[in-house]
């Protein structure tokens, strides 16, 4: 379970992000406002991540990542294109997305990048290791024992979404609505093309991270 902290002043951008969450049981998301924060800090010692959902003034940014920093919270932001000069240069964030959010996968792999950053999955925050399968998150790259996969773009949001929560089973409808949005006119038999080409290309490579389907249900992967 990650636990996640999202800060807002936004309601729209909440509706958004509630929707995203809710299609991810591992996620367990509260939604605070700005004056909660350093008491909810407090409260709860098992905090994997906060995330703040529009900026706040400059003296609030200031005071509330201090607060966050001198417990070594990684932080993500979700900002709009023309805030991204409003980001805190004195404070070092560990990453941003634009709002609005055209990816849910990508959206969903940062925080549990980002949340699993400090733990011995993960060597280097910028890559996610299964067996030997790597994820390259700042390229966009896949590679088995070294070797780039050649992928397209959805297969590669489809290997991050089951690698980086091994054993958990995702329906096709979920993954329909993650990766395409559940109303793509090919339906969930696109899912089922998908995951047959690259179990396909993970196999031909060697890789010890497999995927395995489970009966009128869905996907997993597994080492």
């Amino acid at each position: 379970m990650i636990n996640v902290i999202t800060v807002f002043k936004n309601i729209e951008i909440i509706s958004t992000l509630s929707k995203i969450f809710d299609n991810d049981p591992e996620m367990n998301v509260s939604f605070i406002q700005i004056n909660d924060i350093k008491k909810k800090l407090f409260e709860n010692t098992e905090i994997n991540i906060v995330i703040f959902a529009d900026l706040a003034t400059e003296e609030e940014n200031k005071l509330i990542l201090q607060t966050i920093d001198s417990k070594k919270i990684p932080i993500l932001f979700i900002i709009k294109a023309d805030q991204i000069s409003n980001l805190p240069i004195e404070t070092i964030y560990d990453n941003f997305m634009l709002y609005p959010i055209n990816h849910t996968v990508e959206l969903l792999s940062r925080i549990k990048r980002l949340a699993l950053k400090n733990t011995n999955n993960l060597t280097n925050p910028n890559h996610f290791k299964l067996g030997n399968l790597t994820i390259n998150f700042d390229r966009y790259e896949i590679s088995v024992n070294k070797k780039i996969l050649s992928l397209t773009y959805k297969e590669y949001q489809l290997i991050v979404l089951l690698a980086t929560s091994p054993g958990k089973v995702y329906s096709r409808e979920i993954l329909l609505d993650n990766i395409w949005s559940y109303d793509y006119v090919g339906g969930t038999r696109t899912v089922d093309v998908h995951i047959r080409r690259i179990r396909s290309k993970l196999e031909n490579a060697l890789s010890t991270a497999k995927i395995e389907t489970i009966w009128n249900v869905g996907y997993k992967i597994e080492t």
